[in-house]
């Protein structure tokens, strides 16, 4: 908006969520890539927050360690979160944190050859998944865009 009847594009790849509201000035354009289950995207200090939280909840539950273990490795979040909801009930963890959203308007998936346009929103939880750190390096993001070009 300093620069009236300038127009900014850009481009934004494996970005945290850093916007507390989802408005980008009119003559501001980007587009943001995650690459398949990247977990930057998914990282801001709430997100982060709650999966502590969730992990001290399970932490202190009357569960042995092989259960606890067999609980998170499980990958079966939506067994984590109801098990691990009782002892939340005891916290506000998101309270001191604001909901983040990425910047721009347009938020790409890339997976599997393709580029998939989704709703940033499906990102404010971290997922865990066994590629989400292997998924945010360079080489995974440039393989990622050339197969979708190839595909094109």
């Amino acid at each position: 908006e300093r620069l009236p009847g300038t127009s900014v594009a850009g481009y934004a790849f494996a970005p945290p969520p850093t916007m507390t509201a989802r408005e980008t000035p009119a003559n501001l354009t980007v587009k943001t890539y995650a690459h398949a289950d990247d977990c930057v995207p998914q990282l801001s200090l709430r997100s982060v927050a709650l999966v502590l939280l969730r992990l001290l909840a399970i932490d202190r539950l009357d569960l042995g360690v092989a259960a606890r273990v067999k609980l998170l490795a499980a990958g079966d979040a939506a067994a984590a979160r109801a098990t691990s909801a009782k002892a939340l009930r005891h916290f506000a963890p998101t309270s001191s944190f604001p909901l983040l959203d990425h910047v721009g308007d347009d938020f790409f998936h890339l997976d599997g050859g393709a580029i998939v346009a989704r709703d940033a929103a499906e990102l404010r939880r971290v997922r865990f998944h066994r590629r989400m750190l292997v998924d945010h390096f360079p080489n995974a993001y440039e393989a990622a865009l050339a197969a979708a070009a190839g595909a094109a």
